[in-house]
């Protein structure tokens, strides 16, 4: 299943505003800058709602490879260019918060309806002989990152593509395959900002 909640958090500016003050730190296997400095109300707030949203009684905020929980604001700017679709598995569910007002045009999510971990599917996959480009943001490897991307993505039909809207919260199978689309900005208070959790 998927979810959209418009007018999620009741007082999203605040929430946007403190979060252009933290401190970020790179990824090495996401793109873009992870803050992992998150309210305590606010991880609470998304884990209910998904809760009741899904149903799943169960359900927790996954720790993060750093021993954090794996919720966390994250700004990608246009020298990332585009998302590929990847699966969050062993997530149950990801949850994607939109923090950017008046984000441009294709900018939201694309997410696939169909489970891509059958053996034919992954035989598919594991045949594929693109190398992605550790540093798509370094201009020396734009063009090859822009090309490899472009030939990947077209293997997969998305079911369904969310926009980007401020406050715009989505809740979606953590093991359907899924990207970001373009991203935008240069610097933190311009470029695609989310809040990004993943329950388990």
């Amino acid at each position: 299943m998927i979810y959209v909640v418009d007018n999620f958090l009741k007082n999203p500016y605040e929430v946007r505003s403190k979060s252009l003050g933290l401190k970020y730190r790179k990824g090495d296997y996401y793109p873009g800058w992870r803050s992992f400095e998150v309210d305590e109300q606010i991880k609470k707030y998304i884990l209910s709602k998904s809760i009741n949203l899904t149903e799943e009684t169960s359900l927790r905020i996954q720790k993060s490879v750093e021993g954090y929980d794996n919720c966390s604001y994250q700004y990608v700017n246009k020298k990332f260019q585009t998302g590929n679709f990847h699966t969050d598995i062993p997530v149950k569910h990801t949850a994607i918060l939109f923090l950017t007002p008046n984000p441009p045009k294709n900018s939201g999510l694309e997410i696939c309806d169909y489970d891509f971990n059958n053996i034919e599917s992954q035989s598919i996959l594991r045949n594929i002989k693109y190398k992605f480009i550790n540093k798509p943001d370094h201009i020396i490897n734009s063009i090859k990152y822009k090309i490899a991307a472009h030939k990947f993505n077209k293997l997969f039909t998305p079911m369904i593509k969310v926009n980007n809207k401020f406050n715009r919260f989505v809740l979606f199978d953590g093991k359907l395959y899924h990207k970001q689309q373009n991203f935008f900005g240069s610097a933190i208070s311009d470029s695609r900002l989310t809040i990004a959790t993943f329950l388990i």
